[in-house]
């Protein structure tokens, strides 16, 4: 007789649980590990404490050299909302972060910008980038700078 052991599965539609103005939806974890550390990440475009202000642009471009993840993706994100020119031989070298997320940051803030410095080594990360999601990413911001 084998021994099967069922995991249970929770299947949440999240559109069903927020409102309008809700904070984050937390799901307890049903048997936590304590070996295990929960980091709580901030909604996209969403401040973490201890962030530069958003007009920080030294700041932030200092941020795109952060060990997190999510502090670079916050980074190149609020530097293409500025469309900060200072920021995009920067951003150019984020498009070969090992992240996926931050190089489809990174791709769209370029995109954001506007400079067309930015569109061969957009097409150079379109087409060596392995990630079928950073390649469209990458033809998205390609089409973006095209207009």
């Amino acid at each position: 007789m084998t021994d099967q052991r069922t995991e249970p599965v929770y299947e949440i539609d999240l559109r069903d649980l927020a409102d309008e103005g809700a904070g984050p939806v937390v799901i307890p974890d049903p048997d936590p590990d304590p070996a295990v550390e929960t980091v709580t990440l901030p909604a996209e475009g969403e401040a973490l404490a201890g962030d530069p202000p958003p007009g920080d642009v030294p700041a932030l471009l200092e941020m795109l050299a952060h060990p997190r993840p999510d502090r670079r993706r916050i980074a190149c994100e609020r530097l293409g909302y500025q469309r900060a020119r200072a920021a995009v031989e920067p951003l150019i070298e984020r498009l070969q972060d090992p992240e996926r997320g931050v190089r489809i940051k990174a791709g769209d803030a370029l995109a954001l910008i506007g400079d067309e410095r930015a569109v061969q080594p957009l097409e150079r990360a379109r087409a060596a980038d392995p990630d079928p999601g950073v390649t469209q990413a990458m033809e998205r911001a390609l089409r973006t700078l095209a207009r």
